[in-house]
């Protein structure tokens, strides 16, 4: 990665820069995140450039936050629906763009020099900490921004980083699991309280997802990453029921009921892509469909909080769209794998169709989610041959709508090539 901050272009980043906060001054507030994050991406250390990049986040966010006046007059009602409609596309690219924020605190941290001087010239060393704090926010945030496989260097200063703030922290990473873990949290609140109990549950928890999620999604130990998955979520579970009445403040947000269903939507993602990868050998479509449920359930009966649109996005909705995409597919795969004249394939590919479309409703229309979803639905439709033309028609059409809007947002490869992709398949069948 430090080769990725070695390619830096000042002029280019001065270019966007000046394109970004054009484009905020004229209302294109989509554009200019686009346009900010891709000078970022030019000139990471510029600290000025980042200071410009919060001063345009924190405006943004007070336009989507701004109260509507006069909701119950009949006559802004249309208008209200469709400021809502804008306000959750701008939402979702700041959620994107927030997840890549904690990443890149993660990168610029963990490359960050050991050793300094002060003003007499004095050598310091520097202990960089939390970044597994920014790494984990930013894969339950959005992990479609990270990516390890081309950092060589990363798996030793990993390793070396883990065990630094494990230290520090006096977590317990490699203590015994579990069983260790609740015995001696517990005898240590009681002796030191919660300032010290809570960091080193919090970096526990918090090395334990990222160490799975990258072993899975990144490096295939699929056998590894669900141990792992599965001591946290003990771990968070217990603590949740052990201090149920214990103000977040003083437990941690790694208790917070929001947290919890968003390391189940991750492990759930990981299980997926070891049954696409190796077929059902590590995980079974069963496990897959009962944690899918699992986190759709817990999502239904969570009240959902109406002021804070990037929370809802980020624990509430995704995870539920996540969950129903995924029992979409497992559905799919059922059918897929059955026997000619299975009596449940149809039934499967049709479940399989109603998932992928409740799961497009919970991402925005803008997603290239959305539009994933709703192609998986249109060729679950057609491969029933139970589905009327008409229905199947209106369903192109919606996928070309809704292409039109993720497209400026996800254009770039890969997810931009995808996205074509999909569309050429609709147009195909629409032939």
């Amino acid at each position: 990665m430090s080769q990725v901050l070695d390619r830096i272009d000042i002029a280019k980043a001065e270019r966007l820069r000046v394109e970004g906060n054009e484009l905020f001054r004229r209302g294109e507030y989509l554009a200019a995140v686009q346009k900010l994050t891709e000078a970022l991406d030019n000139n990471p250390t510029d600290t000025a450039l980042h200071a410009n990049c919060a001063e345009i986040s924190t405006a943004i966010s007070e336009y989507l936050d701004v109260s509507w006046d006069g909701e119950e007059s009949a006559e802004l009602k249309a208008a209200y629906a469709k400021a809502r409609a804008r306000r959750a596309a701008a939402s979702h690219v700041f959620l994107v763009h927030s997840a890549y924020e904690e990443l890149r605190k993660a990168i610029l941290t963990i490359e960050m020099p050991r050793l300094d001087k002060n003003a007499q010239g004095e050598e310091l060393r520097i202990v960089p900490l939390g970044v597994f704090h920014y790494f984990s926010n930013s894969i339950l945030t959005d992990k479609r921004v990270c990516g390890m496989r081309n950092w060589p260097t990363f798996p030793a200063q990993f390793r070396k980083q883990a065990e630094l703030e494990n230290r520090l922290f006096r977590g317990w990473v490699e203590s015994g699991g579990p069983t260790s873990i609740k015995k001696e949290a517990t005898e240590r609140l009681e002796a030191e309280g919660w300032d010290s109990v809570r960091a080193a549950l919090d970096v526990t928890i918090r090395i334990w997802i990222f160490t799975a999620w990258y072993r899975g999604q990144q490096m295939g130990h699929f056998d590894l990453s669900r141990k792992i998955f599965m001591n946290a979520l003990e771990v968070l579970e217990w603590g949740r029921n052990q201090w149920p009445d214990i103000p977040m403040g003083d437990r941690g947000f790694i208790f917070e009921r929001r947290f919890i269903r968003s390391v189940k939507m991750i492990f759930l993602e990981t299980m997926q892509e070891s049954v696409y990868r190796y077929g059902a050998t590590e995980f079974t479509h069963e496990e897959l469909i009962q944690l899918a449920e699992d986190i759709v359930n817990d999502v239904n009966s969570d009240t959902l909080p109406s002021d804070m649109l990037l929370l809802s996005l980020a624990y509430w909705l995704y995870p539920k769209g996540t969950a129903l995409s995924v029992l979409g597919w497992t559905y799919l795969q059922k059918a897929v794998g059955s026997a000619p004249g299975d009596l449940q394939r149809t039934p499967s590919i049709r479940k399989a169709s109603q998932y992928y479309l409740l799961a497009a409703k919970s991402f925005p229309e803008d997603d290239e989610s959305h539009v994933r979803c709703l192609v998986k639905a249109l060729e679950c439709m057609c491969a029933t041959g139970t589905v009327p033309l008409k229905q199947t028609l209106s369903l192109c059409k919606t996928v070309r709508g809704a292409f039109d809007q993720a497209i400026e947002i996800w254009g770039a490869p890969p997810y931009g090539d995808t996205l074509r992709k999909l569309l050429d398949r609709v147009k195909e069948f629409e032939d």
